[in-house]
């Protein structure tokens, strides 16, 4: 299941994943296993399976093969633990340079709407859950990437930008 940007939810980092887990998930979850995610990085995919094993601590992955391993398999959920574990979020910003900047503007008015009822329905009774602080959480970074997303169309329409 997709959201409106794309992102893959099962690619998110839950609430405290940690960022081995994540390593570990996204080689495991590439087209062919991890076998097949460290030929296509040009490595030994014994070491990357070692080096992704949270339980191995003789090898470790480095910032640039997490980089790689995230830049081929398209899934971002290392970068999303990381972010979690930093007491934040990574909001993707959309590359498409169409200029639709009502577009844009429409879309984060509606993530501003969606992002209000989540939190209200979180709220009702007043407790929060760790699951329903996840899908505010969730409903605000998608706020945070519209956002972006036209302010970046705008910036796109301004005089002397190519």
């Amino acid at each position: 299941m997709k959201n409106n940007y794309g992102n893959d939810f099962e690619q998110f980092a839950t609430a405290g994943m940690d960022v081995m887990d994540a390593a570990c998930h996204t080689a495991h979850y590439y087209p062919g296993g991890t076998a097949a995610l460290a030929l296509r990085m040009g490595v030994n995919p014994n070491t990357l399976a070692h080096k992704v094993d949270p339980l191995k601590q003789t090898h470790l992955l480095g910032l640039k093969e997490a980089l790689m391993m995230q830049k081929f398999s398209g899934d971002k959920r290392i970068t999303h633990a990381m972010c979690a574990a930093l007491g934040g979020v990574f909001i993707e910003i959309d590359s498409n340079e169409s200029g639709s900047s009502l577009a844009e503007v429409s879309k984060m008015i509606s993530e501003f709407g969606e992002s209000i009822n989540e939190m209200q329905k979180a709220a009702a009774d007043g407790v929060v859950t760790p699951n329903e602080m996840a899908r505010c959480e969730k409903e605000v970074a998608d706020l945070f990437a519209a956002a972006n997303n036209a302010l970046r169309s705008l910036r796109s329409m301004m005089p002397g930008r190519e």
